[in-house]
């Protein structure tokens, strides 16, 4: 007789072969579970807007449906403020019915109009909390939330968007 019981190597040899196949699986469709990445800055170069820098690492395209700025996180309490109607596109203009399309393993940059959001802040009668930090949340069309800390406070925002706004260089920016 065999001192070594045959059927339970061949057990382990099988368990081990399963789990080195799951692994090489996950390796593979890594490219696939990659996101969006996302930077903002206000830009100090020729134009002079706030803009949102959208890396595609995916091996698929991405629709970008709405983007919102959020005056403090928005599952704490933030106030939403902006909404995807001020994208200004060197090639286009987006509305809110249009959608940005970013290629897969490409970069896409949207610039915000300052005027038109610094037009409605002013109008709106909204009080922000100038010491939180400005959110931008990004949805694209499979409806997966992307939120993007900006670093900047509402009150640097504000106070950028107002001294890149030729026409309300002179209003106050209200809050508290």
């Amino acid at each position: 007789m065999d001192k070594y019981n045959w059927d339970m190597i061949s057990a382990i040899g099988q368990c081990f072969g399963a789990l080195a196949t799951f692994f090489a699986v996950v390796v593979a469709l890594v490219p696939y579970r990659k996101n969006l990445e996302f930077e903002f800055t206000l830009s100090r170069n020729l134009h002079n807007k706030p803009m949102l820098i959208i890396w595609n690492n995916s091996v698929k395209g991405k629709l970008i449906r709405t983007v919102w700025f959020y005056s403090g996180h928005p599952s704490l309490m933030g106030q939403g403020f902006w909404g995807i109607d001020y994208i200004d596109n060197r090639d286009d203009l987006a509305s809110t019915t249009d959608t940005v399309y970013v290629a897969p393993g490409s970069v896409y940059q949207l610039e915000f109009n300052c005027i038109r959001i610094f037009h409605d802040y002013s109008h709106s009668g909204l009080k922000l909390k100038l010491c939180r930090n400005v959110y931008i949340e990004v949805r694209d069309s499979s409806g997966k939330k992307y939120l993007i800390n900006s670093k900047y406070t509402t009150k640097d925002f504000l106070d950028f968007i107002r001294n890149n706004s030729p026409c309300y260089r002179e209003s106050p920016i209200g809050g508290f």
